[in-house]
């Protein structure tokens, strides 16, 4: 699986879950992507704080405001591309779900490890830089 299609999979698992309770059902697909945007701004101030814990150098908000302005400039423009334009995301979903169940539970146990890894990274590296 390449990563565009490991990307899309992370998306139709946001997707369903949301699908999944009546009540979210409105903009499922505005939901899936601003949770795949979190989890990527987790890595993001994951490596700043990273970066000033083992370097020693406490970057200014007047130095990240403009790093962050830029990333989420990127990040709208990869998401536009890979699930607006085209509504691409909508032939991905079908794909995934012809899977056979085993495949797809599989596949949901690594996007779970893959999350957690994430927010405790995240956490991690809060606690390590004191905030």
């Amino acid at each position: 699986m390449n990563i565009t299609k490991a990307y899309y999979y992370l998306f139709y698992k946001f997707y369903i879950l949301f699908e999944h309770f009546e009540q979210t059902r409105w903009q499922t697909r505005s939901k899936a992507v601003m949770c795949i945007g979190l989890l990527e701004l987790f890595l993001f101030f994951s490596l700043i704080n990273y970066w000033d814990y083992f370097a020693k150098w406490k970057c200014a908000l007047q130095i990240l405001l403009p790093l962050c302005l830029i990333l989420l400039i990127v990040l709208g423009l990869i998401h536009w591309f890979l699930f607006s334009k085209n509504d691409k995301w909508k032939i991905f979903v079908a794909e995934f779900e012809t899977w056979p169940p085993k495949k797809n539970v599989t596949g949901t146990l690594i996007i779970v490890a893959i999350i957690i890894l994430i927010v405790g990274n995240f956490i991690t590296s809060c606690k390590l830089n004191g905030i």
